[in-house]
């Protein structure tokens, strides 16, 4: 089985650079731009780990902030 990681970055240049690699090693990886997408990957999938750019929003359109990545970051350790 493929390792599956899940990216949270809402830079899409950054995004497609970074899961182009993955890809490259044979990894599968979902992508979401913000923590309600995150939420949702999260809810849905089982991830062997996680790339997470702490500065991200909490929906699309809304402003990035360190704070939104760091509590994401704890709901995924519980």
């Amino acid at each position: 089985m493929k390792p599956r990681a899940l990216m949270v970055e809402d830079d899409p240049g950054v995004a497609e650079t970074v899961k182009d690699i993955l890809e490259s090693l044979g990894h599968e990886c979902d992508h979401a731009p913000d923590v309600e997408t995150a939420r949702a990957h999260i809810g849905k999938n089982q991830y062997q780990y996680v790339l997470l750019d702490r500065e991200i929003p909490v929906k699309l359109g809304r402003m990035a902030r360190i704070q939104n990545g760091d509590n994401l970051f704890e709901e995924i350790l519980k």
